[in-house]
């Protein structure tokens, strides 16, 4: 069977800046002639789209240097989708997967995520296909986005094919490696995290301010050259991935050792030690495409094409001036493990989520009929346990096993939380290092942050009310005191991952029990 997946957004932008969005529906005829021809010897058509403001904006500056285009443009793009649609063409619109921090609204994913999650759904159903047989498989991708490139797998026949509007050219394993100075598919999110991406407004490792102009002072002249793709391509040549170039030493002293022996030049030394890793990070979260999202249906994809009903107020423009709020806390690699290789990648734990609220109560009826969670009273405990695991990306079997149902309210263990903040990829450290009757002392430390340790006492708990109570109760102090710092030590390192969940023993329950 054979795919192509079109990056809509990109392609009808190209059609609209050729009209220059001058001609009534000079971008809708254009676009539709193109995707039309594109996929001809194609079993089936998908559109990538946007639909909302990107996790990503997370982030300041990201794409904060486009413009809004306009209604016109929007308008144009939705009777585009809207028109594909009807021809067979299958819409894959990009789910919320979170939201802001500072307003809490629904941040999305992006059409790129979209394409990584067709990209992963594909790549496992011709997995077990005999080589002699993948002739008849293939999946394109059509996009000149760059941050695409990291798809590319020879193995399962997928590649890009890029200007499709000015004579096509085909991006194999090869091509990249020939384009992008030996770099690898695989290690495209690093090269982008290294010289930065214009498209996105992140600029990378650049060099010093330049000076500016006495003439003009208050214009900003920009920086000096910095580390560009072909620096970037040689670190990565030799340290395989960005954030290892910050790991050869400790300290600024022995990374500038091991750097000028590795023979890095003097001026990108500096670059780096200047920047830090802090940059890497925030590069590869914003370069590294997803490839698991919640919602979106594969089966969609496989069924016969029919006419499909697009929502009138999809947003798929993403105008900057409705973006959220920047969340305050440093970013970190929270998606590196998904740019690794098909065969290093574990299993995909949201292909058996259900995909919509009537999926979910079936599940939970079931659930609640098998008798294996006596912990919950009804199947709706169960559905409300689900919906609300789904905001935190929980998956619905774990959610059920941990959570605990008391006084009406859903409570979850502090060891579960514990492992919830080791999943998140916000922590590189959180554990228990010493407890007693007197004590009980974790050790944390947040991606990009200095290591430190919090500490609650027996006091702590006298002061709070709870020792009275684990005594009346004839509870362990010990393992509550434990219980207690892994609950505050959460809330108060990592309020991003775990603010809003009650901990059992806040609601009456056991804080370490774990579920049946």
């Amino acid at each position: 069977m054979k795919f192509l997946l079109v990056d809509l957004s990109h392609v009808f932008s190209m059609c609209w800046e050729a009209s220059e969005g001058k001609e009534m529906s000079a971008a809708f005829n254009r676009c539709i002639a193109n995707v039309t021809a594109a996929r001809q010897g194609f079993d089936r058509c998908c559109l990538a789209l946007d639909s909302g403001p990107s996790f990503r904006k997370a982030v300041p500056e990201y794409k904060s240097n486009r413009k809004d285009r306009g209604e016109p443009y929007r308008e144009q793009i939705r009777r585009t989708i809207e028109r594909l649609a009807a021809d067979g063409c299958v819409p894959l619109e990009a789910p919320a997967v979170g939201s802001f921090a500072l307003t809490d609204k629904p941040s999305y994913a992006e059409a790129d995520d979209v394409a990584g999650w067709f990209v992963e759904q594909y790549s496992e159903r011709v997995k077990d296909i005999a080589e002699e047989e993948m002739g008849a498989w293939s999946c394109v991708l059509l996009s000149d986005d760059g941050d695409w490139e990291q798809l590319i797998d020879d193995a399962a026949g997928v590649y890009v094919l890029k200007s499709a509007l000015r004579g096509s050219e085909k991006w194999n394993e090869a091509k990249v490696r020939e384009e992008r100075g030996g770099v690898t598919p695989a290690q495209i999110p690093d090269l982008k995290a290294l010289m930065g991406d214009k498209g996105d407004n992140f600029k990378g490792y650049t060099g010093p301010a330049k000076e500016r102009d006495p003439a003009h002072p208050d214009v900003d002249q920009g920086c000096n050259p910095g580390v560009g793709g072909g620096h970037a391509a040689s670190l990565l040549k030799r340290y395989s991935n960005a954030i290892a170039i910050f790991e050869v030493a400790e300290t600024p002293e022995g990374r500038a050792a091991r750097w000028e022996a590795d023979g890095v030049k003097p001026g990108i030394r500096a670059i780096l030690e200047r920047h830090g890793r802090a940059v890497a990070e925030k590069g590869l979260y914003l370069a590294t495409i997803r490839r698991t999202l919640p919602v979106l249906d594969f089966a969609a994809v496989l069924a016969p094409p029919t006419v499909k009903t697009i929502a009138k107020n999809a947003d798929y423009a993403m105008p900057p001036d409705e973006e959220a709020a920047p969340v305050a806390a440093p970013l970190a690699v929270v998606v590196r493990a998904e740019s690794a290789s098909l065969a290093a990648r574990g299993i995909d734990v949201f292909a058996l989520q259900p995909k919509g609220l009537q999926a979910l109560e079936s599940l939970a009826k079931t659930l609640y009929d098998s008798r294996l969670y006596g912990q919950y009273g009804n199947w709706q405990a169960i559905m409300a346990v689900a919906i609300e695991a789904n905001e935190r990306g929980i998956p619905v079997a774990s959610a059920v096993r941990q959570a605990h149902v008391i006084q009406g309210k859903v409570g979850w263990p502090a060891a579960f939380l514990a492992g919830l903040i080791l999943s998140s990829g916000k922590a590189d450290i959180f554990e228990l290092v010493s407890t007693d009757a007197q004590q009980a002392t974790i050790r944390y430390k947040r991606k990009g942050r200095p290591e430190g340790t919090f500490q609650v006492t027996i006091e702590n708990a006298r002061a709070d009310g709870q020792l009275d109570k684990w005594l009346r109760e004839k509870k362990s102090v010990r393992i509550m005191l434990q219980w207690k710092c892994f609950r505050e030590g959460a809330r108060a390192m990592f309020p991003d991952v775990c603010s809003g969940m009650h901990e059992v023993d806040e609601i009456g329950g056991d804080g370490g029990r774990e579920a049946a």
